[in-house]
């Protein structure tokens, strides 16, 4: 779309950077933020937050006043909460993964001894 919109490959690039350098900055944070508050009200609002942001741009396309700046700041944000987001869905996916393997774990034991 930027393509479109703009026909120029260093805007592509920007709206790259735009998405890639909050991430880069950020992520530190986002990092510690999962030890310091749920993961799951974390992803929820980073998720919520993500489909505002999503929808004012789908909204902006549909009416068609979408310009170069919204998608510059659509990146930035969308970056800034990919930041945010991962690091606790990576944790969270670690957690559950440990409990079912636990208790795979205890089923196959418990099934070996009854046969």
């Amino acid at each position: 779309m930027v393509y479109t919109l703009t026909e120029s490959a260093t805007a592509l690039g920007l709206i790259a950077a735009a998405f890639g350098v909050p991430m880069l900055l950020v992520s530190v944070y986002g990092g510690v933020l999962p030890d310091r508050v749920s993961k799951r009200n974390l992803v929820l609002v980073t998720q919520a937050a993500g489909v505002i942001v999503l929808s004012a741009v789908a909204t902006l396309v549909t009416l068609d006043a979408v310009r170069f700046w919204h998608l510059m700041t659509s990146a930035f944000l969308t970056g800034i909460l990919f930041a945010l987001a991962l690091p606790a869905r990576q944790a969270m996916v670690t957690e559950l993964t440990v409990q079912t393997a636990a208790c795979l774990t205890s089923w196959s034991i418990k099934t070996k001894w009854n046969v």
